[in-house]
C-alpha cells in the first residue's frame, strides 16, 4: 500500500511541473553576450588558461569566498533556488557563497534584462542578472563559473580542432558569441575539450530560423566522432577539476559525495514549493536530495 501511495504522490507531482526550460542562449538572444565588458583601465588583455582566465589583474575572489545580495524582487522560492546552486558548487569544491554584510566587493545579483556577468571579481559592486528564466541550476552555475574566471569552452583557442562552427548559419547580431581568444592573450593547460562542459553552448546556440524545417540551424558541429552538443546541463568532472584548480583546493574538498538528484526536474519542484511540503519529504528525499537540501534528513 506504501508503494502504491507513493506512486500516486509522484504522478500528482510530476503532473503540477513543466519544466521546460529554454537554453542560456535563447534567454539572451537579444543581448550580444552572456559575458560583460570590463571599463578601459579596469583589467589586462583578456587571458585564460583552458577557457579559465589567468589571474594576472587580481581577479580571483580573496578566499575563495564569494558575497552576494539577492534583489528583493526575487520571491522567497526564487532565493531558495538561487541559494541550492550556490551550495552546490560549495559541495563540490572549497569556494563558499555567502550574503554580504560589510564587504567591499560583491555581487549584486539583479532579475534583469537576461543572464550574464562579469568574468572574475572586478572590484566594488559588481552587477550580475539573472532574470526569472535563467533560474535553473545549469545557468546559475554556468554564470557563477564565469564570476569565478571561466569562459566558454567553445571560444578557446584550440577550439576549431574539435569543432566546426557554420557562421553562416549564425544570426549575424551574434557572431561575437564564436570569437576565439587570441592565443598570444592565453595561457593554455592541458585540460581536454569539454564537449558536455557547462560552459560550452549547445549545437543549435544562436542559429538562424528556418522557416523550411522549422527550426533553428545547426551553429556548431563537433569534429569528433558519436559526440553530441547537447544537454550541457550538468557540471562536468572537468568543470570541477578546473574549479578547483582555480581555487587551489585540496584534494578532499574535490569529491562531489553522494547526495547527488535523480531526478530531471529537481529545480522546477524546488520552484513550485514542494521541497518544503512535508508530504512530499520523502519523494524528493529519492529524487532530489541536493536541490531541495535533504542530504541530512532521515525520514
Amino acid at each position: 500500500m506504501a508503494s502504491v501511495v507513493w506512486i500516486i504522490q509522484f504522478a500528482l507531482l510530476v503532473d503540477c511541473i513543466c519544466d521546460a526550460h529554454k537554453s542560456l542562449w535563447e534567454i539572451n538572444s537579444h543581448l550580444k553576450s552572456d559575458v560583460l565588458q570590463y571599463d578601459e583601465g579596469v583589467t589586462g588583455s583578456r587571458r585564460m588558461m583552458a577557457a579559465v582566465r589567468r589571474d594576472d589583474g587580481g581577479i580571483r575572489w580573496p578566499g575563495n569566498t564569494i558575497p552576494y545580495v539577492l534583489s528583493a524582487e526575487y520571491t522567497s522560492a526564487e532565493k531558495d533556488i538561487l541559494r541550492a546552486s550556490f551550495n552546490h558548487l560549495e559541495r563540490v569544491s572549497c569556494f563558499k557563497f555567502i550574503e554580504r554584510s560589510h564587504e567591499t566587493d560583491y555581487l549584486n545579483i539583479q532579475p534583469l534584462d537576461g543572464c550574464y556577468s562579469y568574468v572574475g571579481r572586478i572590484g566594488g559592486e559588481q552587477k550580475m542578472s539573472l532574470a526569472v528564466d535563467c533560474l535553473v541550476d545549469y545557468i546559475i552555475w554556468h554564470e557563477m563559473l564565469h564570476v569565478v574566471g571561466f569562459e566558454h569552452e567553445h571560444q578557446r583557442p584550440d577550439r576549431d580542432n574539435y569543432i566546426k562552427v557554420l557562421f553562416d548559419n549564425v544570426n549575424p547580431d551574434q557572431i561575437g558569441n564564436f570569437d576565439k581568444i587570441p592565443p598570444i592573450d592565453l595561457e593554455i593547460n592541458e585540460h581536454k575539450y569539454d564537449y558536455k562542459s557547462v560552459m560550452h553552448y549547445d549545437g543549435m546556440a544562436f542559429g538562424m530560423w528556418d522557416p523550411i524545417n522549422g527550426r533553428r540551424k545547426v551553429t556548431m558541429v563537433p569534429l569528433q566522432p558519436n559526440v553530441q552538443l547537447i544537454d550541457n546541463m550538468y557540471l562536468t568532472r572537468l568543470d570541477i577539476e578546473k574549479l578547483n584548480q582555480i581555487g587551489n583546493c585540496h584534494l578532499r574538498q574535490r569529491s562531489i559525495g553522494s547526495c547527488m538528484d535523480k531526478g530531471k526536474n529537481c529545480m522546477a519542484y524546488l520552484r513550485k514549493g514542494f521541497c518544503n511540503k512535508p508530504k512530499y519529504v520523502k519523494i524528493l528525499k529519492q529524487t532530489c536530495e541536493r536541490t531541495c537540501n535533504l542530504c541530512n534528513v532521515r525520514v
